[in-house]
C-alpha cells in the first residue's frame, strides 16, 4: 500500500480556502491502476506529509550527490522546487510544522 499526496485545487474565487488539498491513501497493486482507499483533508497532516516528501527528496539528492554530483544537484533542485510548490499550495506550512522549512 502506498500513500500519495494529490493536490487538487480551484482558484476560481481567488483565496486559499478555495484550495482542496488532501492526503490520499491508495492501494497500488503492481501493474494495475491505483485504487483510492481514503482521503483526509487535515491541514496539519498535509503539512507533515509535505515535510516528509521534502525530506525524502533531500535524502535522495544527498545519496545521488555521492555517486554523481550532477545528478545530485539536479535532484536537490527538484527538492527545492517541491518545497516552493508545497509552500504555494499550503501557505500555512511553516506554522503547521513549527517553522521548519
Amino acid at each position: 500500500m502506498s500513500k500519495t499526496v494529490y493536490p487538487r485545487h480551484s482558484m476560481s474565487r481567488g483565496h486559499e480556502n478555495d484550495m482542496d488539498l488532501m492526503v490520499a491513501i491508495l492501494y497500488a497493486p503492481e501493474g494495475q491502476k491505483p485504487l483510492s482507499i481514503a482521503r483526509v483533508n487535515d491541514r496539519s497532516l498535509l503539512a507533515m506529509v509535505a515535510q516528509k516528501a521534502i525530506r525524502e527528496a533531500e535524502v535522495a539528492a544527498s545519496e545521488l550527490m555521492a555517486d554523481d554530483p550532477t545528478l545530485g544537484t539536479l535532484q536537490l533542485e527538484e527538492a527545492n522546487r517541491l518545497r516552493r510548490v508545497l509552500s504555494l499550495l499550503l501557505p500555512t506550512y511553516d506554522r503547521l510544522v513549527g517553522g521548519v522549512m
